[in-house]
């Protein structure tokens, strides 16, 4: 009761923030001082300190959950937003939600801040519309981690447990399992904790209860992960006609009858050519094995479904936002999109030097932007030293409509030896890049897919026009001999009437 009345009388007077500070300025003088003389420290000294900067961190971890819930049912975000409206009439504030502003305000990520938020939530008290207190949905554990007892990831990790078994067993079972968690989270290490987690799980829901409705409502969605290795992570988890809804979309690139033969680039017979989905010939009329494609099943279906999504933004179909059709957005000097800064500076290694910015990935490889760009508007701003937009040019487009009938009426779909994919699923390609002065015209395009797109860019391959057809050299690794090859597959009736 006592605690109460003081976080009471803390919360009406401020002088919680206050300590706060004076606690801060202790803490941060103190973490001087300990940086200088840590190397001096006998090993007894140094466990000891590290177990109190733990205890300590394990407080500071509960204060940043509960008080992310706070700001969050007290909704901070439209307190410290400023609001207009629209010309269509919608409401419109600085700061969408809490875990903007505190992305904004405390520099971590979205992701961490939805963390804290649910966490929070979960482990802090609540107040009803008459003013009475809710004890906290996890009693036990907010009281541990009140105390400081055990640390934000094994909160989280007692919490996602119990998250899985809603609505799963007795009331009386699952309460028991809060406590034995709490319970291990407090004495053991994480490892031990997911141990004894998922057999509490398995315990309480032993049969996997299906989910309801509402359930899978609350648990579906996309995720934007971590970058690992590089690469761009998200996590799907879609309800049944969501997930029939994704597969269609990326078939047409993953099906098997897109595979091609996992052989080298040889004299082939006919079957094994249609075996592989996708022909091709040379330059006397024989058939040849297609060229490998080295891409998994799981990297065809991200292909496919990336394919499908070029498709709706070009379709111009996507809902308007901001007054604008949905448009990816890259920022590159034109010096980098020409690939002058490679020129200039003589870059021996044969890599493009230079990066450009894109809305959602944010900085990215030149070389990528100029993929890109061989088949997208382009509208040249021209900004000053510190940023200040000093003009606005008009769109222009690399390939328009026209052009690109006329190359999908040549063409068929991707012209890449042995491909399959559809004309929708492909990319105008300039043979002779718009940057190094190369004209656009049927005679120095072809269509390729977002695959062959990147695999042509990486220029091994070579594409030679003859009699207004493309035809493609493969390296030496592939065919020594460097036989050049033509695609047949959506054209078998053109292929050179010659015996071999």
């Amino acid at each position: 009761m006592d605690d109460e009345l003081e976080a009471q009388e803390a919360r009406h007077s401020g002088t919680g923030t206050v300590e706060l500070d004076g606690v801060v300025a202790v803490v941060r003088e103190l973490t001087t001082r300990l940086h200088r003389g840590l190397p001096g420290w006998d090993p007894a000294e140094l466990v000891s300190l590290a177990s109190s900067i733990e205890d300590l961190s394990r407080l500071v971890d509960h204060l940043q959950v509960v008080t992310a819930a706070a700001m969050d049912r007290g909704r901070i975000a439209a307190e410290v937003s400023d609001s207009w409206t629209t010309p269509e009439g919608d409401i419109q504030q600085e700061y969408k939600n809490t875990a903007d502003y505190l992305r904004h305000r405390l520099r971590i990520s979205r992701r961490e801040a939805w963390r804290r938020i649910r966490l929070g939530s979960s482990l802090s008290p609540a107040t009803s519309l008459t003013g009475q207190q809710i004890e906290p949905e996890l009693g036990v554990l907010a009281d541990s981690a009140a105390h400081g007892l055990l640390s934000g990831q094994a909160a989280q990790t007692v919490s996602m447990a119990m998250k899985r078994v809603q609505g799963c067993g007795t009331a009386e079972e699952r309460a028991a399992m809060e406590s034995a968690l709490t319970e291990v989270a407090v004495s053991q290490d994480l490892d031990a904790l997911n141990v004894v987690a998922s057999a509490w799980i398995n315990h309480v829901d032993p049969d996997g209860t299906a989910p309801s409705e509402q359930q899978k409502a609350e648990l579906q969605g996309l995720f934007v992960r971590r970058k690992y290795r590089g690469l761009h992570r998200l996590d799907i988890f879609a309800t049944e006609d969501q997930f029939e809804t994704l597969m269609t979309a990326l078939t047409p690139e993953a099906s098997p009858r897109t595979g091609q033969c996992a052989g080298s680039v040889a004299t082939a017979t006919g079957d094994a050519a249609a075996a592989a989905g996708g022909t091709c010939v040379d330059l006397e009329g024989k058939e040849r094995a297609v060229p490998p494609d080295p891409r998994s099943h799981a990297q065809k279906c991200l292909d496919g479904l990336v394919a499908s999504c070029r498709i709706a933004l070009a379709s111009g179909q996507l809902p308007a936002h901001g007054g604008s059709k949905p448009q990816i957005l890259a920022i590159i000097p034109y010096e980098q999109l020409s690939e002058r800064v490679a020129r200039t500076a003589g870059a021996s290694s044969g890599r493009s030097q230079g990066s450009a910015m894109l809305t959602f990935a944010g900085p990215t490889p030149a070389s990528q932007i100029r993929r890109l760009a061989c088949e997208a508007d382009i509208l040249p701003v021209v900004l000053s030293g510190d940023g200040r937009i000093l003009d606005v040019g008009t769109t222009a487009r690399y390939f328009p409509p026209h052009l690109r009938k006329a190359l999908i009426a040549r063409d068929g779909g991707c012209a890449f030896p042995g491909c399959t994919a559809p004309a929708p699923w492909c990319e105008a390609h300039h043979i002779e890049y718009y940057s190094r002065g190369g004209t656009t015209g049927t005679d120095n395009g072809v269509m390729l897919c977002g695959f062959h797109h990147h695999l042509i860019h990486g220029e091994k391959w070579r594409i030679t026009i003859r009699k207004g057809v493309p035809w493609f050299v493969p390296p030496t690794y592939v065919d020594p001999f460097q036989a050049p090859l033509r695609n047949t597959f959506f054209h078998p009736f053109r292929r050179p009437l010659l015996s071999g």
